[in-house]
This record gives structure tokens, sequence and C-alpha cells, in this order.
């Protein structure tokens, strides 16, 4: 994992959140294998995304690996809580 900080345009305006980039070890020079929470770039049509309020998790690889494992991430964000009867 990589911490991105909070990145700035070239215009000079600040994130308000912080961002982080997670791959897999000794694979950091390929960008689009990357799993990225709360990215600088905007959604591209060939990647996944998924927004919770101001923040997002994205990737946009192509490797059958991360793919799979952006999507067991980011499960336990879109689980929906159980309500017991009693």
């Amino acid at each position: 994992m990589e911490d991105e900080g909070y990145h700035e345009t070239a215009g000079g305006c600040r994130a308000d959140v912080p961002s982080l980039a997670l791959y897999e070890q000794g694979k950091e020079e390929n960008l689009n294998d990357w799993i990225r929470v709360n990215p600088r770039q905007f959604m591209r049509e060939d990647g996944r995304c998924l927004e919770i309020r101001k923040h997002a998790i994205c990737t946009y690889s192509t490797d059958a690996a991360v793919p799979a494992a952006y999507n067991h991430f980011v499960a336990d964000f879109t689980l929906q809580p159980t309500t017991k009867k009693r």
C-alpha cells in the first residue's frame, strides 16, 4: 500500500480526502493493476469504481487477479446490514 496523500491539481486545488494505492509487491510499475482509494483521476469507461459518499475505490486492471481482489475488497463496503427479529 502506498499513501499518495492529498493530491493537488495543476491549478492548485487540494483534494478533500487522501488517496491510497494498493498493488502487488514487485508490480508497482503497472499503474493499471493498482486498486486506488480516492483516485486522483476520474473514472474511465474501461475500469471499475465503487463510490461511497465522498470516497471512491477504483481499478483499471484487466489482469484477472486484480479485479478479483478488488471485488473482495469492496464487498465489505457493499454488504447490507441484517436485521434480526426478536
